[in-house]
C-alpha cells in the first residue's frame, strides 16, 4: 500500500499486515444505515434547510459552553433542536468539506482533495440536491465565497444557485470583496427564491462566510467584541436569525427539517496555526451541529457520541424516505449509538501542506475518546482527558496505535494530480489566505508540517505584501522564506515575480536559475522562467 509507506513509518507499518482484509470488510460495509428506524420518518414534502456557517468553531458558541459572544438565533435553534456535542468534518478546507457534506462520501471517494484544482463529478458522485430534485423538490442555494463557485460542480442538481461575487477592477490583485460577500447579501439574494417555493417541498442550501478570515465584523459587532473572530460569529448569528425569521413568516419553520453546522473550525493560534488547512487537530475538525426536526420533535435533546458530516445525507434521506442510503458512507444521525450498531472511526485528511508547500499530508481517525493523527511524527490524544490536545500519547499505547494504523490502510490516500488553475483563480483564493499553487509532490520523506508551521505565517505575510504592490518588501520576505525552505516552488516563483514587479528582469532570471538548482524537477519554475523573462532580456537564463 502506497498510503501505508507514505510517511516512512516502516517499523509501525510492519505490524499491520494481519487482519487488514477482514477489517476492511467491516469498515466498508458499515455505511448506509437503514431508514426503517422508529421515529425517523417525517411528513411527506418536509422542507429542508441546510445552513453552513463557514469556519465556525463549536467551542466559540454559547450552545457549546462559550460565554464570550452572544448568539441568540443559534441559541434559540438549539432549544428547538438536537445538539450534537462531538461532530467532525473530514477536511479543514471549504470545498472538500462541503463536497463530503452534500454527497455523503469521504474525500477519497468523491476525489475533491483541495480548494484548488479539483471539482465535483456529479455523474459519478450524486449529491443530496440531485436526489431531492428527482423526488420533486425545488432546490436552491446561495453561497458567499468564491471557493464554492458553480465551476466547482457543486451547482449540479440545484434549480437555483447564486454565487454572484463580482471580480474587482484589478484581477491581478483582487480585494476581499472579489472573493466573498456578506451573509446579509446572500440572504437578500436567496429570499425571493425562498418565497417563491415556500408552498411546495423545497431544499435550501444557505452558506455564509463569516467568520472566515479576514475578520472584519460590521461596526456594531466590532464595537461590542474585542476579538474580531467573535464579532464575526455574532454577525453570522444575526444573518442566521434573519433566515429563521423568514421561515417563520412563511409559516415553514415548524414543519421544516433545519440543519445548522459548519464545514470546519479555525486554529486561532492553537498548535501554532492561526487559520486552517494545515493541521488536523480538534480546533479545526470539530464543528457545531444542530438539527431541528419537523414539529420540534426531540427539542432540547443532546447527542454525546461522535458523529460526522457524511451523516447528514443519510439523515435527510431517512427522514424524507427518499431511499438511496446504500450509496452514502455515513449513517443517520438519529440512529442512536449501541455496541451492536456502532459508528465507524471518523476519517479526516488534509493534503493542503503537501500540495501547496511540499510538506507531508496528514490523515486522522477519531474513535470514541481517542484521536490518532498519521504524520511523520504521529500523534495520539485522549479527547476526554485532554480536549486541547496538549499531551501526545503516541508511544505509550502500542496496541491502540497499531489498531489505528490498521484502520487507516482502508482509506485510499493516493493523490490524483490537480487540474491546472488559471492565475485569476489562484489570486482570488490567495486573497482568502489559501496561498501556494497546487502541485503533486513525491510523498517520500516529506517534512512534518508541525516542524514548518512557523514558516506559514511568513508565507502569508509575503503574499500580502505582494498583493498590496509592496514589491520591495515582498522580495525581502520571500528571500527569507526560500533561504529556509528551499523546496517551496511557490515562494521561488513569487520572489521572481516581485523582482519583475520592480522592473528587475535580470534579477528575476537569476532567481529562476537559483530556484532550478534547488528544485531541478520543477516544471512550473522551468515554464515560468521562460514565459516571464524571455523577451524581456537578451539572454535571461544564460
Amino acid at each position: 500500500s502506497r498510503a501505508a509507506s507514505e510517511h516512512g513509518k516502516a517499523a509501525l507499518r510492519s505490524k499491520l499486515i494481519p487482519a487488514v482484509t477482514a477489517l476492511s470488510v467491516v469498515i466498508l460495509s458499515s455505511g448506509g444505515c437503514s431508514a426503517d428506524r422508529p421515529g425517523e420518518r417525517g411528513p411527506d414534502g418536509t422542507p429542508v434547510v441546510l445552513i453552513s456557517v463557514d469556519t465556525l468553531r463549536s467551542d466559540r458558541l454559547p450552545a457549546y459552553g462559550y460565554d464570550g459572544v452572544e448568539t441568540p438565533a443559534i441559541d434559540a435553534l438549539r432549544r428547538d433542536g438536537i445538539l450534537f456535542e462531538r461532530a467532525y468534518t473530514h477536511a479543514p478546507l471549504t470545498l472538500p468539506a462541503h463536497t463530503s457534506l452534500l454527497t455523503g462520501t469521504l474525500p477519497p471517494t468523491h476525489g475533491v482533495r483541495d480548494n484548488l484544482g479539483y471539482s465535483v463529478n456529479a455523474a459519478t458522485t450524486p449529491s443530496l440536491q440531485q436526489t431531492l430534485s428527482r423526488a420533486g423538490y425545488a432546490t436552491g442555494a446561495g453561497v458567499s465565497a468564491f471557493v464554492l463557485r458553480r465551476a466547482t460542480g457543486l451547482a449540479e442538481g440545484f434549480d437555483f444557485y447564486d454565487d454572484g461575487i463580482e471580480l474587482g477592477p484589478d484581477a491581478a490583485a483582487p480585494g476581499i470583496q472579489s472573493v466573498q460577500r456578506s451573509g446579509g447579501e446572500t440572504f437578500e439574494v436567496v429570499r425571493p427564491w425562498l418565497r417563491s417555493v415556500a408552498d411546495r417541498p423545497f431544499f435550501l442550501f444557505f452558506h455564509i462566510f463569516e467568520p472566515h478570515t479576514p475578520y472584519d465584523p460590521p461596526a456594531e459587532f466590532a464595537a461590542r467584541y474585542e476579538a474580531p473572530y467573535d464579532g464575526e460569529v455574532a454577525a453570522a448569528d444575526a444573518v442566521v436569525g434573519r433566515l429563521l425569521q423568514e421561515l417563520r413568516d412563511l409559516e415553514v419553520f415548524d414543519k421544516a427539517l433545519i440543519i445548522f453546522l459548519s464545514d470546519h473550525g479555525e486554529g486561532l493560534g492553537d498548535h501554532g496555526e492561526s487559520e486552517h488547512g494545515v493541521f488536523l487537530y480538534r480546533s479545526t475538525l470539530q464543528v457545531p451541529l444542530i438539527i431541528k426536526l419537523p414539529r420540534g420533535e426531540r427539542a432540547g435533546g443532546t447527542v454525546s457520541h461522535p458523529v460526522q458530516l457524511i451523516d447528514v445525507c443519510p439523515t435527510v434521506a431517512a427522514i424524507l424516505g427518499t431511499g438511496g442510503e446504500d450509496r452514502f458512507e455515513g449513517r443517520s444521525l438519529l440512529a442512536g449509538e449501541t455496541e451492536e450498531d456502532r459508528v465507524t472511526p471518523i476519517y479526516a485528511e488534509t493534503l493542503y501542506p503537501r500540495l501547496h508547500f511540499g510538506w507531508s499530508d496528514l490523515a486522522a481517525l477519531i474513535d470514541g475518546r481517542y484521536h490518532f493523527i498519521d504524520a511523520p511524527q504521529p500523534e495520539l490524544f485522549d479527547l476526554l482527558e485532554d480536549p486541547d490536545e496538549l499531551r501526545n500519547l503516541f508511544g505509550s499505547e502500542p496496541e491502540l496505535e497499531t489498531e489505528f494504523a490498521k484502520r487507516l490502510i482502508v482509506f485510499d490516500r493516493e493523490v490524483e494530480g490537480p487540474q491546472p488553475t488559471d492565475l485569476e483563480t489562484r489570486r482570488r483564493l490567495e486573497a482568502l489566505g489559501y496561498v501556494g499553487e497546487v502541485m503533486v509532490t513525491d510523498a517520500d520523506a516529506l517534512p512534518d508540517p508541525k516542524a514548518r508551521i512557523g514558516v506559514l505565517a511568513e508565507i502569508r505575510e509575503a503574499h500580502r505584501l505582494f498583493a498590496g504592490g509592496n514589491f520591495a518588501s515582498a522580495v525581502s520576505a520571500f528571500r527569507r522564506i526560500v533561504d529556509k525552505e528551499q523546496g517551496i516552488e511557490d515562494a521561488w516563483d513569487y520572489l521572481a515575480l516581485a523582482h519583475l514587479g520592480l522592473g528587475q528582469v535580470h534579477e528575476a532570471a537569476s532567481i529562476y536559475r537559483e530556484a532550478l538548482d534547488r528544485v531541478p524537477r520543477s516544471m512550473r519554475l522551468s515554464r515560468n522562467a521562460i514565459i516571464r523573462t524571455l523577451g524581456e532580456s537578451s539572454d535571461p537564463l544564460s
